[in-house]
């Protein structure tokens, strides 16, 4: 039996969703339908019911999904209590975060972290896709929302705020019903600032769709559309001005989370204390 193949299943097994895991474990759907597969091959029985449109899980499944959550919880909790023992600070700690806060707002406060800590290595994870701190996938996470696992410790450092930007000739030389918008995947009809672009306009004026929001922002400055942007982003593009609105655009709160069983580790704590400060001064 191959762990990546279960922890697969067991993803599936929380929404029960082949596009929501693609999402959350960072990979295309034939991957997990493949990995899936290939679990209920190894151990001989049949894990889901499949229909065209749905699945659920057999009696078999389920009880695959309850022995194979405890097998991880055992030996992630193993991996906890050696890393909490180790008192030094040196070693690697692994930071999750969004892209967008890996390139703009993280560098600096990373780079004081280093001069702080010269025995500590910083591990950026850059994805959009969120890293299980219960599976120590990461140490440490910023998210864009309040998590709501019970052993997670989130501190809301800020929080930012979205406008449409276009070019000056964009705007000047496009009249209003041939305006055209940049916007997320289909995939990503959960996040706020999506719901506030279908909301707000018709999906057949949405020209292109990319999950990666630098390549929305240079698809704007290029003059294809307008793109709904945080302001901290679009403040490394000079070529771009905001949108004035009728409307109340759409905001975003910051959390920075440890797992409590990491809470009492020096390297842990110590990069946590600073990374809440400087993100708390930070100005979005």
């Amino acid at each position: 039996m191959d762990w990546q193949d279960l922890k697969t299943f067991l993803e599936f097994s929380n929404n029960l969703n082949l596009s929501k895991t693609a999402v959350s474990l960072g990979v295309d759907h034939s991957t997990v339908a493949r990995r899936i597969k290939n679990l209920e091959q190894s151990l001989g029985v049949q894990l889901l019911e499949r229909t065209n449109k749905t699945a659920r899980l057999t009696s078999s499944g389920i009880i695959i999904a309850e022995s194979g959550k405890a097998m991880f919880d055992t030996e992630l909790k193993i991996k906890r209590d050696i890393a909490r023992l180790d008192p030094d600070m040196q070693g690697k700690v692994r930071i999750s975060a969004p892209p967008s806060f890996s390139k703009i707002v993280l560098p600096a406060i990373i780079t004081e972290i280093v001069q702080s800590f010269p025995a500590l290595q910083i591990d950026i994870n850059a994805a959009l896709t969120h890293a299980d701190l219960n599976a120590m996938e990461a140490d440490l996470a910023i998210r864009l929302s309040k998590p709501s696992e019970p052993n997670f410790v989130p501190v809301k450092v800020g929080e930012f705020g979205f406008k449409l930007y276009g070019t000056f000739d964009y705007l000047k030389h496009t009249a209003t019903d041939n305006i055209r918008y940049i916007a997320y995947p289909d995939d990503f009809n959960h996040y706020p600032q999506q719901k506030w672009i279908l909301d707000k306009f018709e999906k057949e004026k949405i020209v292109l769709q990319s999950e990666d929001i630098f390549v929305q922002a240079e698809a704007a400055k290029l003059g294809l559309g307008l793109a709904l942007l945080p302001d901290y982003v679009a403040n490394e593009y000079p070529d771009l001005m905001s949108v004035p609105m009728k409307y109340h655009y759409p905001k975003r709160e910051v959390y920075l989370i440890i797992h409590e069983d990491m809470r009492s580790t020096p390297k842990y704590r110590a990069v946590f204390d600073l990374l809440k400060n400087r993100l708390k001064e930070t100005k979005f």
